[in-house]
């Protein structure tokens, strides 16, 4: 429970990200998060930073029968959204990972962040949540 809790507290969101989801929301564009993190934490982690009301289904590591890179949690997580699966669905991540996740769900892989070098399978690329909040704001 201490690791949980120290976990908690030393969660730092990426700079401009609430904001960011602030302007998908008004939007009206339906998110979910799918993430390796288990279940439980993420859980934990989303409803720590007051941000469960900005999404309709949160996949964590186990809800699927496979996780990330297979296409299982994207597409259980599209299924909770109702929404169909297609190149105009995009999965924004930082990591090799989500790329790959989303290419085997059929979406579009957005790199957000530099942490890793994008891969030739990745069309967007954002190096941070202000860049991907200008293209938000003008749609």
């Amino acid at each position: 429970m201490a690791f949980e809790e120290d976990n908690l507290q030393g969660l730092n969101p990426l700079p401009e990200a609430k904001e960011l989801l602030e302007i998908i929301t008004q939007k009206g564009i339906p998110m979910g998060v799918v993430s390796n993190k288990s279940s439980r934490f993420l859980h934990k982690e989303v409803h720590h930073l007051g941000w469960h009301h900005y999404f309709g289904v949160l996949v964590g590591a186990g809800d699927a029968s496979r996780d990330k890179p297979a296409a299982d949690p994207v597409l259980l997580a599209l299924s909770g959204l109702n929404i169909p699966v297609g190149q105009n669905v995009w999965m924004i991540g930082d990591a090799p990972v989500d790329w790959d996740s989303a290419l085997a769900a059929g979406c579009q892989p957005i790199a957000i962040g530099n942490r890793f070098e994008p891969t030739s399978s990745v069309i967007v690329s954002f190096e941070n949540c202000a860049e991907l909040k200008k293209i938000f704001t003008k749609m």
